[in-house]
């Protein structure tokens, strides 16, 4: 008679274990851990971690914190913004004491409200339109170019 063995039971398979971040509260520092706490960030939450990864650290003062995101894309953020308590836990386990995060758009002041703009004239909105169209496709930008192409509505 043949004899089946049952195989070793195998214990299951665990992601490595990351040694937890640990960084002084101070902006240089921030910047430098910023990579490492995107990728924790991304373990909590893939649509966390990409605005995080949007925004950079800009003015530190104990235990405030002042992110800005310098495209000032407003899906990221309205995240920044929704998951702040969990930025917060975050940042805070990381620097080892609490985070007062404040999220700011690019040019924004201390205060976190950005400052007036000036209406644009109608040709520099078209030529607004125009230099994000051909920054979204090289061939649309090197038709643009040949052709002289603007912007008609």
């Amino acid at each position: 008679k043949a004899r089946v063995t049952e195989p070793a039971a195998r214990p299951p398979l665990e992601p490595p274990a990351r040694r937890p971040v640990a960084i002084a509260f101070t902006l240089e520092a921030l910047r430098t851990a910023w990579p490492d706490l995107v990728l924790l960030a991304r373990e909590q939450s893939r649509f966390l971690g990409e605005a995080l990864h949007a925004a950079r650290p800009v003015v530190v003062e104990p235990p405030a914190l002042s992110l800005e995101v310098p495209d000032g894309n407003p899906m990221h953020l309205e995240s920044l913004g929704r998951q702040k308590e969990a930025v917060e836990r975050l940042l805070g386990a990381a620097v080892g004491g609490p985070v007062l995060l404040t999220v700011t758009e690019p040019g924004a002041g201390r205060d976190g409200v950005a400052p007036r703009t000036r209406r644009l004239s109608e040709s520099e909105a078209r030529a607004e339109r125009l230099k994000v169209l051909r920054t979204r496709d090289p061939a649309l930008e090197a038709v643009a170019d040949s052709l002289d192409l603007e912007v008609i509505e």
